[in-house]
C-alpha cells in the first residue's frame, strides 16, 4: 500500500467531516431558532421553568434526529465518492472501513492500549520475518499490513505518520516509548496533556533539531 494514497484519503475524510460538522452546526442554529420561536408562542402562557423544560426536550429530540439524518445521507454520499476515487489504489473494504471509524471519537486510553498492541506485534512480526523461510517476503509484508490497516485504522486516522513509523519499522523506540510514559501519565491524572504535549516537543526537538 502506497503511504502517500493512504495519507491523502485520511486528508479527503477528516476535511468531509470538519465541513459537515460547520453545515451541520449551521443548520442547527437555524432549526434550533425556529424551534425556539415556535415554542415561545405556542407557549406564552406557561411559567419560565415549565417554557424552559419543554425547549430543551423538544430541541434535544430534534437535534439527534437532524443530525442522525443528516450524516447518514451525505457519509453515504461521500463513501462511494472515496470508492470511486481509491478503488484502484486501495481495497473498497478499507475505505469503508476509514470512513465509518472516523465518525467517533475514541479516547486518549484507547489510542495509548493500540499504539502498545500494534507495537508487539509490529516487533514479533518482523523478528518472525527475519528468521522465516518465506519466498516473497514482500507480499507476505502487504497482507499484513492490510490486515493490521484493518486492526488499527482508527490508531491511523489519529495519527498517521506514528502508525506508518510502527508497521513500516521506521519509528524510534526510546522516543516511542517516552511519548507512550507521557500519554500514561495524563490518562492517570499526574501531569496535564499541555505538559505533556511541551515534553514530547523537547524530545522531538533535540532528536530531530537541534544536533
Amino acid at each position: 500500500m502506497d503511504n502517500e494514497i493512504l495519507k491523502n484519503l485520511k486528508i479527503d475524510i477528516e476535511n468531509f467531516y470538519f465541513k459537515l460538522n460547520m453545515e451541520n452546526n449551521k443548520e442547527m442554529q437555524i432549526q434550533l431558532q425556529k424551534e425556539k420561536n415556535k415554542i415561545q408562542k405556542n407557549n406564552t402562557e406557561l411559567n419560565s421553568n415549565k417554557n424552559n423544560n419543554t425547549l430543551l426536550k423538544t430541541l434535544k429530540k430534534d437535534i439527534e434526529t437532524f443530525t442522525n439524518n443528516c450524516s447518514i445521507f451525505k457519509f453515504t454520499q461521500f463513501k462511494n465518492d472515496m470508492i470511486n476515487k481509491y478503488n484502484k489504489q486501495i481495497e473498497e473494504d478499507i475505505i469503508n472501513f476509514l470512513c465509518i471509524i472516523n465518525k467517533y471519537d475514541i479516547t486518549q486510553q484507547e489510542v495509548y492500549d493500540m499504539i502498545i498492541s500494534l507495537k508487539k506485534e509490529t516487533i514479533s512480526f518482523y523478528n518472525n520475518l527475519n528468521s522465516s523461510i518465506i519466498k516473497n517476503k514482500n507480499t507476505y509484508i502487504n497482507k499484513q499490513k492490510r490486515e493490521w490497516l484493518i486492526l488499527y485504522g482508527d490508531l491511523y486516522m489519529k495519527s498517521d505518520t506514528l502508525y506508518n513509523g510502527l508497521v513500516n519499522k521506521t519509528i524510534d523506540y526510546s522516543i516511542l516509548d517516552k511519548i507512550l510514559s507521557n500519554m500514561k501519565e495524563v490518562i492517570e491524572g499526574n501531569k496535564t496533556k499541555m505538559n505533556s504535549d511541551i515534553e514530547i516537543g523537547k524530545i522531538l526537538f533535540n532528536k530531530y533539531v537541534s544536533k
